[in-house]
């Protein structure tokens, strides 16, 4: 645990150094103050430290932290623009990744929680978040997207047989998948009426997505509290029929999604 708090600081101090100097780019500025081929091996050595220790026997909130120290480590590397040819870096993805390419994806549990949930919320969910989840791709596509389509499959599911549970893994499946829509065509029809479900009042047929227990969630767990209202946000962006998610019926009542968004934004986490 201390390792990994250490190890996470040491990152955040070279981050802040690198883009806090005041001449040139930040290109420029990582070659000159650090040297670029000297980070990208220290990066490695530390992806590979990191991704053996993570594989040991330890408790969730070792790993989370652990995960969380690997995430940062990935978003600097990335940051230097370096890419998937580093065999740390290739085994860091790997190991991230190991719980969608499994046999029973949809059955991953907290594996699948830790390591891909760290990954979307540790940092801002940004241009660097996006091109992580494109290595992902880059590496195993058509696997990643098939085990995040049977994560989804498995929340529906689950979430028909008990609604009081928040589908928390359907929720950061849906998320990465979103951000590799470019329109609503590349939507899996299964995914689309997950998302659709969105643009009626909450109802007992309101998917896991938008459901009352997943609205709760946004106050207590820190995954729905960020992803939630950015999955809506982008679904809204896809089409002129994802558009009307965020609404309100001819009553004046809210839609699932309105809902959801609004509670994701306004409650604070306790």
């Amino acid at each position: 645990f201390a390792a990994f708090t250490v190890l996470t600081n040491i990152v955040l101090i070279l981050n802040q150094s690198i883009i806090s100097s005041d001449s040139g780019s930040v290109e420029h500025n990582i070659q000159e103050r650090c040297g670029l081929n000297s980070l990208e091996a220290l990066s490695g050595v530390v992806f590979d430290a990191l991704v053996l220790s993570l594989g040991k026997q330890a408790s969730s909130s070792t790993k989370e932290v652990g995960i969380a120290c690997l995430v940062t480590w990935m978003r600097f590397y990335k940051a230097l623009g370096g890419d998937v040819v580093l065999s740390g870096y290739t085994n860091a993805v790997a190991f991230l990744s190991k719980p969608i390419l499994e046999s029973k994806p949809g059955n991953g549990g907290n594996d699948f929680r830790l390591r891909m949930g760290g990954l979307c919320t540790v940092g801002e969910c940004d241009e660097i978040t996006e091109a992580l989840l494109a290595d992902f791709f880059t590496c195993k596509g058509e696997e990643v997207k098939r085990g995040l389509q049977s994560v989804i499959d498995a929340s529906v599911k689950k979430h028909c047989n008990s609604a009081i549970v928040p589908q928390i893994d359907g929720l950061i499946a849906t998320f990465i998948l979103l951000l590799k829509c470019k329109s609503e065509s590349d939507l899996s029809q299964s995914l689309k009426k997950v998302v659709m479900s969105g643009s009626s009042p909450i109802t007992s047929k309101t998917s896991f997505l938008y459901s009352k227990a997943m609205i709760d969630a946004t106050s207590t767990d820190v995954v729905v509290k960020t992803l939630l209202h950015k999955s809506i946000g982008l679904a809204s962006s896809l089409g002129d029929e994802l558009k009307s998610l965020v609404c309100l019926n001819s009553n004046g009542q809210p839609s699932a999604a309105s809902y959801a968004l609004a509670a994701s934004i306004a409650c604070p986490l306790k």
